[in-house]
């Protein structure tokens, strides 16, 4: 099994991945990287768990709208996931994991 080390939000990390893979789970990692940017430029550090999830929920806001495929128009989509969306969910998964925490 190879594996590639791959740098998100300055941190690197060591993957396991089938051979031949290694330039593919790179770019993947970049792509995901290029989005925890974009999140620390307009919220700066407010976490790597939180960074990582705002990340994920836009990853699969981008997955569930090239599923929903439609006519290719605009107005058939549903719009993007917003910065406020954004912190909003946040907010809301912090609070659910509270209250799990204190239970």
């Amino acid at each position: 099994m190879a594996q590639v080390t791959v740098t998100v939000n300055g941190q690197h990390f060591r993957v396991a991945c089938g051979e031949g893979e290694e330039e593919r789970i790179g770019k993947l990692a970049d792509y995901i990287n290029s989005k925890i940017r974009d999140l620390v430029a307009s919220m700066g550090q407010v976490g790597e768990a939180r960074l990582l999830l705002l990340a994920a929920l836009i990853l699969a806001d981008e997955v569930f709208d090239l599923r929903a495929g439609g006519t290719g128009n605009q107005a058939d989509r549903p719009p993007p996931i917003s910065v406020d969306d954004l912190h909003q969910a946040s907010a809301k998964i912090e609070n659910i994991v509270a209250r799990l925490q204190s239970a």
